[in-house]
């Protein structure tokens, strides 16, 4: 098994490098990381997240969760005054059995005021206004199972159920997640494997559109540990369809296990378009595309010996949207 899998690390990054299908995707809310920590580290935690949010970047991780219950919860403000909601949930019910998650993301805008053109039926005012509101959410719910297979080798899977309302038009999907992680109990080093968003098209108002479909494999290693100070390090390739290939990089301080700082980056071989003044489009190549890096802060602590809290904040910055912020507040016990 362990040359099986060693053989899968070597050849499918070596296969992905060449083979890009960036494009227009459905359900792009499902990309969008739902808590602060993970954000912080531009998403870098295949083979490194063991809490209640574990599930969203790999389900086989949920396996590194020690205590019996992991829960997350997070908001983010996004642009253009959406918010994103997620709460997570793991129980580890023990190793013969595994581990078993929920979750539940939500992601909403305020109510809009309805327009229409004159002659489509519609009684509206001199601005076009009809008088009416509409909405327009996204949210999935999602179950996961992972389990122990050896001492080396972690498996899972997640199924979530995906709807999207605009209006009066909703579009509704059935996806899964796969993830494996592998710890060849060398040093500090996890590798982990995630393929994210499997299923079929889907449509929206007549429109066929893929899913955001997305693969990583990840490293990360602690290349540094003196006394209470610890550097935690995280490398991984991405293969989406709806964007280039790009690695993710997150770098994390740790002191005393009660402070945290980090640093996340997404370089790759983007094309970036830029409008000149004249209104000309040039079209060009970057090491960084829109969104430019990602950094945050946490903290952590001990209530009555046995219950971990963990209160967490990041801040991402885009090269046209604006600015991101994250807060999550996770416990384990």
């Amino acid at each position: 098994m362990k040359i099986y899998f060693i053989s899968l690390l070597i050849l499918l990054p070596i296969w992905l490098m060449g083979y890009s299908t960036a494009g227009t995707s459905g359900f792009m809310f499902l990309t969008i990381p739902p808590d602060a920590r993970g954000a912080g580290l531009a998403g870098a935690l295949t083979s490194g997240q063991s809490d209640g949010s574990a599930a969203y970047y790999n389900p086989a991780a949920v396996v590194g969760n020690e205590k019996n219950l992991a829960a997350t919860f997070g908001i983010t403000r996004y642009f253009a005054d959406i918010y994103c909601s997620y709460f997570g949930m793991n129980y580890n019910f023990g190793r013969k059995i595994g581990v078993l998650g929920i979750q539940f993301q939500h992601l909403g805008i305020s109510d809009m005021v309805e327009t229409s053109p004159v002659g489509y039926g519609f009684s509206v005012d001199s601005l076009g206004r009809t008088g009416r509101k509409f909405g327009a959410r996204d949210v999935y719910m999602g179950l996961s199972y992972a389990r122990i297979i050896t001492d080396e080798l972690s498996a899972g899977f997640s199924v979530k159920y995906i709807q999207s309302n605009i209006h009066d038009y909703q579009a509704n999907q059935l996806v899964y997640d796969l993830g494996i992680i592998f710890d060849p109990h060398f040093k500090t080093i996890r590798l982990g494997i995630a393929f994210q968003n499997l299923g079929k098209e889907s449509s929206f108002i007549e429109e066929d559109f893929p899913l955001p479909r997305e693969f990583n494999l990840g490293l990360s290693f602690v290349p540094l540990q003196i006394n209470e100070h610890e550097l935690w390090c995280s490398i991984e390739l991405t293969n989406p369809v709806y964007m280039e290939n790009h690695l993710q990089l997150g770098l994390e301080y740790s002191y005393h296990d009660f402070l945290f700082c980090r640093l996340g980056l997404k370089p790759g071989f983007y094309r970036v378009q830029e409008i000149n003044d004249n209104g000309s489009v040039n079209q060009n190549s970057s090491l960084f595309g829109e969104e430019r890096f990602s950094t945050g802060l946490g903290i952590k602590s001990q209530y009555q010996g046995r219950i971990l809290i963990n209160l967490d904040y990041s801040y991402t910055s885009y090269r046209n949207l604006g600015d991101v912020h994250r807060i999550s507040l996770g416990t384990d016990f």
